[in-house]
């Protein structure tokens, strides 16, 4: 996703950066975004760790959130 970012943020387009939190360690998370120079996303759901049903229902409770309060016209997952 950086060289799409990097794109919006070149041509100025308008974007919103939600991060599922579900990799919490400095070397499987924040590292990515300090090594690829991007900024920190707007939201961050901190899903953590659980089983893949607890993981899965958090993500889509708050992605959904996100999408009511912020409609969106295209998601790039």
């Amino acid at each position: 996703m950086s060289p799409i970012i990097r794109e919006c943020s070149d041509q100025e387009l308008e974007f919103t950066l939600l991060h599922t939190g579900q990799q919490y360690s400095y070397a499987m998370d924040r590292i990515f975004f300090e090594q690829l120079n991007l900024s920190l996303p707007e939201y961050n759901l901190d899903v953590g760790s659980g089983t893949q049903g607890a993981q899965t229902a958090a993500l889509l409770a708050g992605i959904e959130d996100v999408l009511l309060r912020h409609p969106a016209g295209i998601v790039l997952v």
